[in-house]
């Protein structure tokens, strides 16, 4: 029974938020038009590791943006660590912006699939038993960048006989953000 509620609770607040972004649906289109054009440029800032209770390590990250074709674009991220510098030449492909269907080539056979979401980008995918959730939120001229990671398989949660879902639970074994801030000539 509580179980039933919490679900309908929780359908009630999507059909609420549902609502509330068919309210900006002008400018939810209008942005969706223009990704990634409207997010080319050089971004930099601090990536945050975190572990508990406290930021972990602090690297500086980059993130540039260029168009090569009307569907191909760079998507180089940078990490400046003291001891070294790891470039990662990645090219975004669109597949059908209008579904918001993206693709993210690593340029050594690896491609992943990545979605647009109203000035939302993510990508979601596996490595070895981690699952792993990148996300790239455009909020102004700054791109918040975010990854959060974990076991792939869930732990099944105790419910409710008289209930028919199957609930599962997955840890978070990692997270880390950062603010990319759109450099200009003066910075």
């Amino acid at each position: 029974m509580k179980l039933t509620m919490f679900l309908n609770c929780t359908f009630l607040m999507i059909c609420y938020c549902c609502n509330a972004q068919n309210m900006d649906s002008v400018m939810a289109e209008s942005e969706k038009t223009t990704f990634p054009e409207h997010w080319i440029g050089s971004y930099q800032g601090e990536l945050n590791i975190y572990d508990t209770d406290s930021i972990k390590m602090q690297v500086q990250m980059g993130l540039d943006i260029k168009k090569l074709t009307d569907s191909t674009y760079t998507w180089i991220i940078s990490y400046l660590m003291p001891e070294k510098k790891d470039i990662r030449n990645y090219e975004l492909q669109i597949v059908d912006a209008d579904e918001g269907f993206y693709k993210i080539d690593e340029k050594n056979g690896i491609i992943l699939g990545a979605n647009y979401f109203s000035g939302t980008l993510i990508s979601r995918f596996g490595v070895n038993q981690s699952l792993l959730d990148i996300l790239y939120i455009k909020k102004g001229e700054d791109i918040h960048f975010q990854v959060i990671t974990g076991p792939k398989t869930g732990l099944k949660q105790e419910i409710p006989e008289n209930e028919s879902l199957e609930i599962f639970g997955f840890e978070v074994a990692n997270y880390q953000n950062a603010v990319l801030q759109k450099k200009t000539l003066s910075n």
